[in-house]
């Protein structure tokens, strides 16, 4: 293993291995089943009320507690129906392997959230690090078709050099920058007057829920212009003034 972060995922794996082998497959697809009907209640409150506060907060409680609810139900269900019958052969050997697929998914996000979270604590640089060098990150990189950028938002570093006049006359001369504003979609978006008015409203639900912009994170050649811009702007904050020189 090449970094704790590899080492981790294995030791991680074995153990949802064999949780999901001693649980058996009715007891795994609890956390799968709770979270997807979180979803589709915050998804349902969201489409209704479209407050996406109160969406999210949905989709983070209501797992929880669905899945305690079902978790209870089952054990209520195998006192008094299957007491004595054994988890078959079969049904551990899909548990092991949903709970393995499931908990990796899990791990590999709170990886990505971990990696790219925007704030720099010494601590959270150390595992940044670690999470960059590692074999899992590069594996992660690849199947996301390398839209996940190698660096993470700065968004402090961002807002000042968005500030300064001398680094953003220095970012639109770069390449990463004329990608973006040469991008058609991007084009089309700045001549939209609806999107320009959200957008000096800071009216983001809505613009969540525009066609238009939810057409936009759908381009992945798109996004991985946006994040190389973002990149480069967190290189130029990081490099010395050269407009001070």
């Amino acid at each position: 293993m090449s970094s704790t972060t590899d080492s981790v995922v294995l030791a991680l794996t074995l153990y949802f291995l064999y949780r999901g082998w001693s649980q058996g497959l009715l007891r795994t697809l609890i956390g799968p089943i709770a979270l997807l009907l979180g979803c589709v209640m915050a998804a349902i409150h969201y489409s209704q009320n479209h407050n996406i506060i109160m969406a999210l907060a949905i989709s983070i409680v209501a797992p929880i507690i669905l899945n305690l609810l079902l978790s209870f139900v089952l054990a209520v269900w195998q006192k008094t129906v299957n007491a004595d019958k054994p988890v078959s052969p079969v049904s551990r050997a899909w548990g092991a392997g949903l709970c393995a697929l499931w908990g990796g998914i899990n791990l590999l996000l709170l990886i990505v959230l971990m990696a790219l979270i925007p704030i720099n604590a010494s601590w959270i640089e150390s595992v940044r690090r670690d999470i960059f060098n590692s074999g899992t990150y590069s594996l992660i990189d690849r199947w996301a078709k390398h839209l996940i950028p190698k660096k993470s938002i700065d968004i402090r570093a961002v807002s000042q050099v968005l500030k300064d006049p001398g680094q953003i006359q220095r970012l639109q001369s770069s390449a990463e920058y004329k990608a973006v504003r040469d991008d058609k979609t991007i084009q089309t978006l700045l001549t939209d007057e609806e999107i320009m008015r959200d957008i000096q409203d800071k009216n983001f639900a809505k613009l969540l829920t525009n066609p238009k912009m939810q057409a936009l994170m759908k381009d992945p050649e798109l996004v991985r212009k946006i994040l190389d811009m973002n990149v480069k702007i967190m290189e130029q904050k990081t490099r010395p003034d050269e407009d001070q020189k």
